[in-house]
């Protein structure tokens, strides 16, 4: 049972514009993010000198090898032969790194190919409300719209450099949140998802990813040979691996507060902080009910684990909400180097926002209409990876 009252938005028409969104200035993440980028730059410009200064170093031992004794000339080519292997190991890396940067061959997004795609012509009014609240947000058209099975949405962008660069935006939206939620709440989901394409994050994230699993690639290698304890590159790469992820965080928490920031102002910071709640409800509820579910014993008419979940749902009340928010705070403690930030972070932000008339109250079953088909298949899927 929503806390979010009934209004005369139920009227609202289905194209009804809902206005334009206002976000916090990007300055901030602007310049971090070409700070971030900067380091980037910077590891790659120390790779080319190391290496540079590595086959120096080799050429000098060789080349004065032989004026040295017997014992001094083995010494020096054993110096050499181990630049040489650094050298190897670090011209290796770069090409890797390099390639990786320009393609997707660094790429670590399974969710991106999760589910199934779905397209115009087989939900016209979703991907209308999609439209609504896209120009709302001022973020670009999606190339791709996939519903899975997860109770969580997500943004990816696939990009790939060559004469032309291809770039391929994909929303992925989720089947339990369309089962359970209503037109404002899932429209305040579309916001917060699209919001990271109009600003350019998934862009950000791209190249950050790349050169974040090609650094763990390599020390995850260099975690099984003996000699790491003295191979500076190596450490080069750990100590490069474990600061961007520290550094990234705070990058990260700030676009969520943005997105948040995004949906909150087109659909009002109370009907934004309740999704949020939900949300998270919607998670654990959501898991229970799989873990639960029994196909043919569980004692109703439940073709598929999505209606079983819509049957155990349970929304929570008014005089619950203080309750959820001192559990979440107690299970949450906010951080400036956690990648994101608190429930009760977020709830507050959204609450400085003032409710807004847009949407309306009607179940997204009946928005998007004949979900059937599409529980079938995902119901499939989820029990085949089970």
């Amino acid at each position: 049972m929503s806390t979010i009252p009934q209004s005369s938005t139920d009227s609202q028409p289905e194209n009804a514009s809902l206005g334009t969104a206002s976000a916090p200035s990007s300055f901030w993440t602007t310049v971090y993010s070409s700070f971030l980028l900067a380091l980037v730059v910077a590891y790659f410009a120390l790779m080319f000198f190391i290496a540079g200064e590595f086959l120096q170093w080799a050429y000098r031992l060789i080349r004065d090898a032989g004026n040295q004794p017997l014992w001094g000339t083995v010494m020096y080519l054993l110096g050499a032969a181990g630049l040489a292997v650094l050298l190897i190991r670090t011209v290796r890396h770069l090409i890797y790194a390099c390639w990786g940067l320009v393609t997707p061959a660094n790429d670590l997004v399974p969710e991106a190919e999760e589910g199934i795609e779905v397209d115009r012509e087989q939900y016209p009014k979703l991907f209308a409300m999609i439209d609504r609240v896209r120009e709302a947000v001022d973020a670009p058209q999606p190339d791709e719209v996939r519903i899975h099975f997860g109770p969580e949405p997500g943004t990816f962008e696939m990009r790939e450099f060559g004469v032309y660069t291809q770039r391929k935006l994909i929303m992925l939206l989720s089947l339990p949140q369309m089962g359970v939620f209503n037109e404002k709440e899932f429209g305040v989901i579309l916001a917060h998802e699209l919001s990271h394409f109009g600003c350019g994050y998934t862009r950000l994230v791209v190249f950050l990813e790349r050169f974040v699993n090609a650094l763990r690639t390599s020390v995850e290698a260099g975690q099984n040979r003996w000699w790491r304890w003295i191979d500076p590159i190596y450490w080069l790469q750990y100590v490069y691996l474990r600061m961007l992820i520290l550094l990234t965080a705070p990058m990260q928490q700030r676009q969520e507060f943005r997105a948040d920031s995004v949906s909150a102002s087109i659909f009002g910071g109370d009907v934004a902080a309740h999704t949020l709640l939900k949300n998270w409800l919607l998670g654990n509820q959501f898991l229970t009910a799989i873990t639960s579910y029994e196909p043919g014993k569980n004692g109703d008419d439940s073709e598929n684990v999505f209606q079983w979940f819509r049957s155990q749902w349970r929304d929570y009340t008014a005089d619950g909400e203080d309750y959820l928010l001192k559990r979440l705070e107690s299970l949450q403690k906010p951080s400036f180097w956690n990648d994101d930030p608190t429930i009760s972070q977020r709830v507050a932000l959204m609450r400085t926002f003032p409710p807004k008339d847009a949407g309306t109250t009607r179940p997204m079953r009946e928005v998007v209409e004949d979900l059937g088909p599409l529980e079938k298949q995902l119901h499939d899927m989820l029990l085949a990876d089970d």
